[in-house]
């Protein structure tokens, strides 16, 4: 880690990082990218408390006393007199605009990024105007609130090398929405033999609301469901392994998820609902099909491109704090190459 520097105005060059801590390697992959740099990152989750009552109190819509709460602890931990050259926040669900405003008394810049929609974390609405920077991953509300939008990025490496066939298609997914309901008829769309199918539910409560929307699938899909994620080196290897993945963007979003920028390194084809996608630069007929209509366009779809082998496409966690931190008349901001 590299230790604490001075800016040339005397301030501190440390940077404040705000994500959620426990979003697999999110926060952890960008620490280290900022590091790489030269940089002092102090990380710090995006609501408090940091623990099962938090993300309750969250998904219950209880922003007065979540923002409160964590206002509280970051002036205690990480406002007590502590100078930021800038502050980064993604997703924001326990910040308010009076958090906002002790941030920028204690930070030259603040850049905030929502990796969901407004419609699913509608929080950052209340403070996003207030910020030096403020993009989003979301097509619909970039549009809508005149946001900058940009890329989420791929923590797996690009293969070089013959990629290994190992699965006909991985369907390696949280439960939630309707994602298992897609999963199931894809599956049974293409009749596949060879699935590898990897259900994680975050808990007994989850587990429990979703068995009771719908027990007939969750009985089907039974022996598939765990309550620990994927290891990230056994889900490397799956989709790397893997002919086509699953990909199911909630239907309150239309930006592109981090499954398809990995599969895209991984050289996988990807089957989603999100047409959104086909947006994007790495994205054609070629590598993505589009299932939002019937069973028998779906078998034509995989089978047009079924032998085909994609080039591998990566987009790193690099070019993402590029893209997000870009600013030509920040002076304030050093190149993360510096």
């Amino acid at each position: 880690m590299i230790g604490s520097t001075e800016a040339s105005d005397g301030t501190s060059s440390d940077i404040l990082l705000i994500a959620p801590l426990n979003f697999y390697s999110f926060a952890k992959a960008l620490k280290s990218d900022l590091e790489s740099g030269g940089r002092n990152v102090i990380l710090a989750n995006d609501e408090y408390p940091a623990n099962m009552v938090g993300k309750i109190m969250g998904k219950m819509s209880l922003y007065k006393l979540l923002s409160w709460l964590t206002r509280m602890y970051f002036r205690k931990k990480f406002l007590n007199g502590k100078k930021y050259e800038i502050c980064i926040i993604i997703k924001g669900r326990g910040l308010r605009a009076p958090l906002i405003s002790d941030l920028k008394r204690a930070s030259n810049r603040i850049v905030g990024y929502n990796f969901d929609s407004f419609a699913f974390n509608s929080s950052p609405l209340a403070w996003c105007k207030l910020v030096s920077k403020y993009a989003t991953f979301d097509f619909d509300d970039a549009a809508r609130y005149s946001l900058p939008r940009v890329d989420l990025f791929s923590f797996s490496k690009p293969i070089d090398a013959d990629k290994k066939v190992t699965f006909e298609i991985s369907a390696i997914l949280r439960n939630h929405s309707e994602r298992l309901g897609f999963v199931d008829k894809t599956l049974n769309s293409l009749c596949s033999k060879n699935a590898f199918i990897y259900i994680y539910e975050l808990n007994f409560i989850t587990f429990f609301i979703n068995f009771v929307k719908n027990p007939y699938l969750y009985i089907k899909y039974w022996r598939f469901i765990n309550f620990k994620s994927l290891p990230g080196e056994e889900y490397d290897r799956v989709l790397r392994e893997s002919s086509f993945t699953i990909d199911f963007a909630h239907p309150k979003q239309s930006g592109i998820t981090m499954r398809c920028f990995e599969a895209a390194a991984a050289r996988t084809k990807i089957i989603t609902n999100n047409r959104h996608v086909l947006k994007h630069p790495f994205f054609d007929q070629e590598n993505v099909v589009v299932f939002d209509s019937g069973s028998a366009a779906l078998r034509a779809a995989v089978t047009k491109i079924q032998g085909a082998m994609p080039p591998a496409r990566h987009r790193s966690s690099h070019e993402f704090l590029q893209d997000l931190l870009s600013d030509p008349s920040a002076s304030t901001i050093r190149s993360l190459n510096s």
